[in-house]
């Protein structure tokens, strides 16, 4: 069956950037090992948006874990992210195939992140689609988000082709029978799609 729809993850894939010397700094602040502050989130997110967990709570939980008040949570999860931008190859491929593949992005974030990103990015101009977990009350790699997504975009799910830097996000899409990409680098990425597409070189 044609693929009629391109998905793709959000933090990692089309979302990417972010602050490493800001990350370490506050690593160091917090008297944490590199690595350390992304575990503290893990943590603090847990089962997170499938579970129904609000981005407060898990701000108080990332707090308690640190040794930080609420408002320094935020102030660092601000700094981490400030140099954050939408990938251009990948969003330049987006808008060449919106004429003739429907587009979603099936993201594993709280319920604040869609007005935060649409506000700085525009991202719902760029897609037909965006389905975010914390809305949903379930999360990738849970069969069901991916059936719902393509069920939003009027497709099959074997007519879309779904991007995510996770193995296991990737699995769960093939679960449902979806054709995957697992991103590494947008280069590897975009060669992928563009066969699987159908598009020229």
């Amino acid at each position: 069956m044609a693929i009629r729809a391109a998905i793709f993850d959000l933090g990692g894939v089309l979302l990417v950037g972010g602050r490493p010397l800001a990350r370490r700094a506050w690593e160091e602040r917090l008297g944490l090992q590199p690595g350390g502050l992304d575990r503290a989130l893990g943590d603090a997110i847990g089962p997170g948006w499938a579970g129904g967990r609000t981005e407060e709570e898990i701000h108080q939980r990332l707090g308690d874990v640190l040794g930080l008040p609420v408002p320094d949570v935020v102030r660092l999860l601000s700094d981490l992210e400030g140099d954050s931008y939408i990938e251009p190859e990948l969003a330049e491929l987006i808008r060449k195939i919106r004429s003739t593949h429907r587009v979603a992005i099936l993201a594993n974030n709280g319920p604040d992140v869609r007005s935060h990103l649409n506000a700085r990015f525009g991202l719902e101009e760029l897609v037909d689609l965006v389905v975010i977990s914390g809305e949903e009350g379930m999360a990738k790699p849970d069969p069901t988000i991916y059936r719902l997504t393509a069920d939003r975009l009027g497709v099959d799910p074997v007519e879309c082709v779904f991007v995510d830097d996770r193995p296991e996000n990737v699995e769960g899409a093939r679960v449902v029978g979806m054709e995957a990409v697992l991103h590494r680098d947008v280069g590897n990425t975009v060669k992928c799609l563009r066969s699987i597409l159908g598009l020229p070189e």
